[in-house]
């Protein structure tokens, strides 16, 4: 029988939202697919989708009204209404709230911006910068409202340093590819441009300054290639708008964006006392879109912390049937699998997200846990454990890499291991009882 010390080692890597266990109403695991009317037109639906989503975030800002992020949620869902004015109001709300909020004055940027009031935009950009220099949006806005102004000299200077704080941003690299060939510094915007397509192959754009720059150096075998790319790229992105745009009339888009609303509104509900709304909140986006990644990994975490294990497992099988290749559903499919003790489905989807992450340590590690867990295959945890361990030398790879050499019989590579774990997490009891524990067996 194992111990209670290595029994606790149990893990969970849970997508979780840092809410208190609470309960919750007692109701079936995923919420059927259904919105509003389905007899009714698309574009019926769509505005009846729209209104409901309006009305959602309304509430939420008069609940919440001392709380910045809920009339930030509240503009971002008017600016995608195409109703700027009103949405500007509710950051400007929110930048009172929360004076120190970068990535409200990167919103408040870029629709002034889209006004043609570069000044100000500027402003608001340099503002964002000075308290977050990463904060998305904030160089390469900064420098677009720069370059809109006509103050191209200091749209460098900008880009220069947001690339230095930033050099894997393909935007900022485009950018300033644009402004180098505007100056004839060919060799220079080649540079930026073949970086920014080394970050994002298919960034349509890049090529399309690729194949200004070699037209103007005078190279036109390779201004055609990279003209074919582009038209290509070009022809792919017209195709996929097209398509968005006669999909029932924006119906299927405006789905995914008010699931997206109500996943947002759910973490207003954190409370252990408020887990029923939270719960409504996902159910309700995923009766709205059932192919929703945050609702489902929401609700599976949800479930988890609630204790209601089988609807955390098929709420994250399902969220693994939406998106195959994404690593985490595998591992809580696993690691719920193995909490309700059914090891041949746990067994299953480790193996499948060592598949998708060949280089990640957490499903070797917790298919090792789970083979010492279950008694099966104990050999081969000890071999699991010790590529977990060479992938990264994290405390609770050294801590399944001692328990897997006491139970194969290594008793001084296990406290070995253990002195490890603690080295690295010296205020983790369970780490220290392991230990003692293993001291007293030796």
């Amino acid at each position: 029988m194992l111990s209670l010390a290595w029994t606790m080692g149990i893990g969970c890597l849970m997508l979780m939202s840092g809410r208190a266990p609470g309960s919750l109403p007692v109701g079936p695991a995923l919420a059927p697919g259904a919105g509003p009317g389905p007899g009714l037109s698309s574009q019926a639906q769509t505005a009846a989708l729209k209104q409901e989503e309006l009305a959602l975030v309304e509430s939420l800002a008069k609940a919440f009204p001392d709380q910045e992020a809920s009339h930030v949620l509240m503009g971002s869902v008017l600016a995608r209404h195409g109703r700027t004015s009103e949405a500007m109001t509710c950051w400007e709300v929110g930048v009172k709230l929360n004076p120190r909020r970068a990535s409200l004055y990167c919103h408040l940027g870029r629709i002034t911006m889209g006004k043609g009031q570069y000044g100000q935009a500027i402003q608001y950009y340099q503002k964002a910068v000075a308290l977050d220099p990463t904060v998305p949006g904030g160089f390469t806005g900064w420098s677009l409202a720069l370059m809109g102004s006509g103050r191209q000299g200091e749209a460098m200077d900008i880009l220069q340093q947001g690339l230095a704080i930033s050099p894997d941003h393909a935007l900022g690299h485009e950018l300033i590819g644009k402004l180098y060939l505007q100056d004839k510094a060919y060799d220079k915007a080649r540079a930026h441009y073949e970086t920014a397509i080394r970050l994002e192959p298919d960034y349509t754009s890049a090529y399309y300054g690729l194949m200004s720059v070699y037209t103007r150096l005078k190279q036109p075998a390779k201004a055609q290639a990279h003209r074919a790319t582009f038209k290509r790229l070009k022809a792919q992105e017209m195709k996929v708008l097209k398509e968005e745009n006669e999909a029932a009339n924006d119906l299927q888009l405006t789905r995914a964006a008010v699931a997206n609303t109500y996943a947002s509104a759910e973490t207003f509900y954190q409370e252990p006392s408020k887990l029923g709304r939270a719960h409504e909140l996902l159910i309700r986006g995923l009766a709205i879109d059932p192919n929703s990644m945050v609702c489902l990994e929401r609700l599976g975490s949800l479930y988890f912390s609630s204790g209601r294990l089988p609807n955390a497992l098929a709420t994250f099988k399902r969220a693994a049937e939406v998106d195959p290749n994404r690593l985490i559903c595998a591992l809580n499919v696993g690691l719920i699998a193995s909490r309700l003790e059914r090891s041949e489905e746990a067994e299953e989807a480790f193996e499948k997200a060592m598949a998708l992450a060949p280089g990640s340590s957490a499903p070797v590690r917790e298919l090792a846990r789970l083979y010492l867990q279950t008694g099966k295959h104990v050999p081969r945890s000890l071999e699991l454990a010790k590529k977990a361990l060479a992938l990264e030398k994290s405390a609770e790879n050294y801590y399944v890499m001692a328990w897997a050499c006491g139970i194969n019989g290594e008793a001084v590579l296990s406290l070995a291991a253990l002195e490890k774990a603690i080295q690295l997490a010296p205020d983790n009891m369970r780490y220290k009882q392991a230990y003692e524990q293993a001291k007293k067996r030796r």
